[in-house]
């Protein structure tokens, strides 16, 4: 971890320079600022690129050897190279600003190998700054900031109204939304690691400007961020037993073919499927986890540490579960595998049997599928075709 009197110091520079930018941008919302679009729905002011040159002037003339990343900045690939970097939205919440609503704000961070070791979000219409460093807790204004203890989605969330509308109900019961969702999504952050809403949700891709400083801070107050996904365990059975067939729908040979994959029709790939999913439970499951909110979502309430009422670990359970939302990751092959016996379709030069000059070379001549994924194996049986 960086040394906390070079955090602390870089932290008071960004916190500093947040609010001298706010303070700007309210100068600029009381005479008016032109708007333009620098793309459809994206618009930047005046007020954005004055905020963007204080920021540089500051910043830059403080920390000569940090990188730099900015909403209103051409992107420089040898900036975004330095082992500290600025990731700078010198207005977030821009529509806000030009609505002549409270929501905007200016975002800071310091990110170092990728992570982001100080951050400065201040709103200059509620003189509120949230700030924090990496392992020194996060603050607001003076004080220590927390975030809530909400600990389940029935609780007081930031979000478009209409996003969870179309959500589906099982995800997102008894929510109470915010009527009027703030624009600047590192404001969002702000609101939810003060303490003043529980949680905030965007389902829409954002920017590194956009959270960098809203995470940090959150992580520092005793909140999680994560991405709209969470995060998953995937088992895969790569060398499956069952068999799957391909027949003529007709004489027709326009007709498209009958195809049944006879998913987990041998039984040990049901097997397999159940131990894996088993170790996928033990590891999300693990303590060392938990911090992160680690919960299953389906087929039952995770175990802690006795398995919790109605929770169902069966066999008979689990397999349920995967019939219900297993997938397959379609590498499908060998409908005309390689071989000598009356089944087989190819010969060992990939010649169809029975007919001249036809050859086939892709994944349905393989008589089992490989481990791995089969894009080397099928370049390779083109070649040796060639």
């Amino acid at each position: 971890m960086p040394d906390a009197s070079d955090l602390d110091a870089d932290l008071a520079l960004i916190s500093e320079a947040a609010r001298e930018a706010g303070h700007l941008a309210l100068e600029w919302l009381e005479k008016g600022a032109k708007r333009w679009d620098k793309s459809p729905s994206n618009p930047v002011t005046e007020a954005d690129i004055a905020c963007n040159d204080l920021l540089i002037q500051k910043l830059r003339a403080a920390r000569p050897d940090y990188g730099w990343l900015s909403e209103e900045t051409t992107d420089s690939a040898a900036d975004r190279s330095q082992k500290r970097v600025f990731v700078i939205d010198p207005l977030d919440g821009t529509m806000a600003f030009i609505r002549g609503e409270s929501g905007f704000c200016v975002s800071i961070a310091i990110v170092e190998d990728g992570q982001p070791i100080a951050g400065a979000i201040y709103n200059p219409n509620s003189h509120e700054l949230l700030s924090a460093r990496r392992g020194g807790g996060a603050r607001l204004n003076a004080d220590p900031a927390s975030v809530t203890d909400c600990d389940s989605l029935a609780c007081s969330m930031i979000g478009q109204h209409d996003v969870f509308a179309r959500a589906n109900a099982q995800y997102w019961p008894d929510i109470r939304l915010i009527d009027a969702v703030p624009n600047g999504m590192a404001w969002r952050l702000a609101l939810v690691a003060a303490g003043h809403w529980d949680a905030a949700v965007a389902l829409n891709d954002k920017s590194d400007w956009d959270l960098a400083a809203g995470v940090l801070i959150i992580e520092e107050a005793g909140g999680v961020a994560t991405d709209r996904h969470g995060f998953g365990l995937l088992m895969n059975v790569s060398r499956p037993k069952s068999r799957g067939e391909v027949r003529l729908h007709s004489a027709n040979p326009l007709d498209r073919p009958l195809i049944d994959p006879r998913y987990l029709s041998d039984p040990a790939d049901m097997a397999t499927s159940i131990r894996g999913l088993r170790v996928c439970l033990a590891i999300g499951d693990a303590p060392a986890l938990a911090p992160l909110g680690t919960r299953r979502t389906d087929p039952a309430p995770a175990p802690a540490p006795a398995p919790a009422p109605g929770a169902d670990d069966s066999d008979a359970a689990l397999a349920a579960h995967i019939r219900r939302v297993g997938t397959t990751i379609w590498h499908p092959a060998g409908t005309c595998r390689m071989g000598p016996d009356r089944m087989a379709v190819v010969d060992d030069r990939l010649c169809v049997h029975g007919i001249d000059n036809l050859r086939i070379a892709d994944a349905s001549i393989m008589p089992t599928l490989v481990s791995g994924n089969p894009n080397a194996a099928c370049i390779m049986i083109g070649e040796k075709a060639a």
